[in-house]
């Protein structure tokens, strides 16, 4: 089941030189939510699904986690600074360092929308994360109206509304979004 929340979540600018990831719907306003989550949550490590440009594996180190980990299929465009190591590989096949499992204070998942993938993600994210850590999905519900805009693509992934419904179905608990995003949220016990 999806929740959405008013949190007090202070906004801040994002950090002095950091790059703005812009691809799709994403807005400043959205980026600063994530940023204020991985700043109230930030502990010593965190796991990011999804690397694309960097841009949020940046904020993760910013917000003030030691180190962060980045999982794509592709290699990271960008030359990524000290501090973020990024693991090249499918995360359906990928064997991430043993010294993450459970001890990961948070994991962020934006990668492939496929269902596979999300509940896939979304397990590798439970046996990554320790009791108290947080695991945040980001497009974990996009208004009907982006999704036409998104649509389909000739790479098989679907329309990234259905992130929503396959958390729904494949695990029984209740994630928070943040009213006016697509970020969603589960605290782990």
């Amino acid at each position: 089941m999806l929740r959405l929340v008013d949190v007090d979540l202070p906004l801040e600018p994002l950090p002095a030189g950091s790059e703005r990831y812009t691809e799709g719907p994403h807005s400043v306003f959205e980026e600063q939510v994530l940023f204020a989550l991985f700043k109230r949550y930030a502990g010593e490590v965190a796991v990011e699904i999804g690397t694309a440009l960097g841009y949020r594996s940046q904020l993760l180190l910013a917000a003030g986690f030691n180190s962060v980990y980045t999982v794509d299929v592709e290699p990271c465009k960008r030359q990524l600074p000290v501090g973020i190591a990024q693991i090249v590989g499918n995360s359906l096949t990928t064997t991430l360092p043993h010294m993450l499992y459970g001890t990961t204070d948070l994991v962020f998942i934006d990668g492939n929308h496929s269902r596979i993938h999300v509940a896939a993600d979304t397990r590798l994210a439970h046996s990554l994360v320790r009791a108290g850590g947080i695991i945040i999905w980001h497009d974990v519900f996009v208004p009907f109206h982006q999704v036409k805009c998104w649509g389909n693509d000739p790479t098989g992934h679907i329309g990234k509304s259905e992130v929503a419904e396959f958390l729904h179905l494949d695990y029984p608990y209740t994630v928070n979004v943040y009213k006016g995003t697509t970020i969603g949220w589960l605290k782990v016990g």
